[in-house]
């Protein structure tokens, strides 16, 4: 349990196309008719990152992903990332990836955002709320 998934949901419209969210497996239940999956919905804006620390000299950055990100709205942003390696308090250095005309990572700067929140931690990630 806890693992992140992809998921399509029904489109609202009949002309619509379904749009791929992201969420968390929190329960698995075998059944007669094969398997069911309960997922807690968490976004389905998602920006992939880099981050670090904001005064780290180490070059290393670790991936992350920003997701609900509401740019008129700071408040109901919220960050996932690698499980353990960062608090609350801290301030990150955060860069979008973004991939160039020929299909090549390359990262354009954001800003520094501060982590005002831990939503959970488990052996796969850590959910932060950014502030």
């Amino acid at each position: 349990m806890g693992d992140l998934v992809a998921f399509d949901l029904p489109a609202q419209a009949a002309d619509a196309e379904p749009t791929e969210s992201i969420g968390q497996v929190r329960w698995l239940r075998a059944e007669e008719q094969g398997l069911s999956i309960g997922i807690e919905y968490l976004a389905h804006e998602r920006i992939p990152v880099s981050v670090s620390l904001r005064d780290a000299e180490s070059p290393f950055r670790e991936t992350g992903m920003i997701i609900d990100r509401d740019p008129g709205n700071r408040a109901e942003s919220s960050i996932l990332l690698p499980p353990y390696l960062y608090r609350v308090g801290e301030v990150l250095s955060i860069n979008e990836i973004v991939a160039d005309a020929d299909d090549k990572s390359a990262t354009s700067t954001m800003q520094e955002w501060t982590l005002i929140g831990c939503l959970q931690t488990n052996g796969l990630f850590s959910h932060f709320l950014l502030g």
